[in-house]
């Protein structure tokens, strides 16, 4: 919210680019630092260290609201959701296939594929170092990269072009579900990655637009998506059915998606 009354609507995209990469930059740094920390110093210093950096943290927040033009109402011209119903879909598609199916069950969908080892230019990598790899390139993305997709977004038009990308990435999941080889199923998962991640801008900007309730709403669904995914995927592969059922549920999701999010 604190972005959306700072950014004018060209930018808006920009800045709330700024934040995700931020945010999930801070993700990684604390759990590299806090990891070390545990075992250098132990648990106690390390949860005394970082309450402390959040008291810091504090008079930043108060400041932060300074100055700003609070949303009161909605505007007029804002008609990309219409309902709680339907941005809440929204949200639980993101978070239910980006940050749970996806991710939790990629390295058995991998495995499957390509088996416990494949060749990479020339060398041999087991399937938990590609799979890293494959995840690597979503954190980059979601870090380094968000910024400059939300300028992208902006460009683009918010409103138009999140139905576009929910749809972009069904189609990408559909592609990867057919037997096509481990690298078109890698490029497919490329792109839902880069659609993941736009979506994750465009659509809580838009939500921030219509103020306080829309974004809980929103965060309320991605936070159950992101929980119920890796179950979906996991009871999936427990009754041993298809493992192209992961991506197939996943484009369901984004098409509903696609249809909650048109103007």
């Amino acid at each position: 919210m604190t972005v959306v009354s700072a950014s004018n609507d060209a930018h808006l995209g920009k800045n709330m680019g700024f934040l995700r990469g931020t945010n999930l930059s801070g993700w990684l740094v604390g759990m590299l630092l806090g990891g070390l920390s545990h075992d250098l110093y132990g648990f106690t210093f390390t949860l005394i260290a970082f309450g402390l950096l959040s008291l810091f943290a504090a008079p930043f927040g108060f400041l932060s609201q300074r100055s700003l033009n609070l949303i009161k109402a909605i505007p007029s011209d804002i008609t990309f959701i219409r309902t709680d119903l339907r941005i809440m879909l929204c949200g639980f598609a993101i978070g239910m296939v980006g940050f749970g199916l996806m991710v939790s069950t990629l390295g058995l969908v991998l495995r499957e594929k390509v088996g416990i080892s494949t060749s990479f230019f020339g060398h041999t990598i087991g399937v938990a170092t590609l799979t890293g790899m494959v995840l690597a390139v979503r954190w980059v993305l979601d870090s380094v990269g968000s910024p400059l997709l939300g300028a992208v977004a902006d460009r683009m038009g918010r409103k138009r072009s999140t139905p576009v990308l929910f749809a972009l990435g069904a189609m990408a999941m559909a592609f990867s579900s057919l037997s096509f080889g481990p690298s078109c199923m890698i490029g497919g998962v490329f792109v839902v990655f880069f659609c993941e991640t736009l979506l994750g801008i465009t659509i809580p900007a838009r939500a921030g637009q219509q103020g306080p309730k829309a974004v809980a709403s929103y965060a309320t669904a991605f936070d159950f998506g992101s929980a119920l995914g890796p179950l979906i995927g996991w009871t999936i592969a427990q009754f041993e059915l298809p493992t192209n059922l992961i991506f197939i549920t996943g484009g369901i999701f984004y098409g509903l998606g696609a249809f909650a999010s048109k103007p």
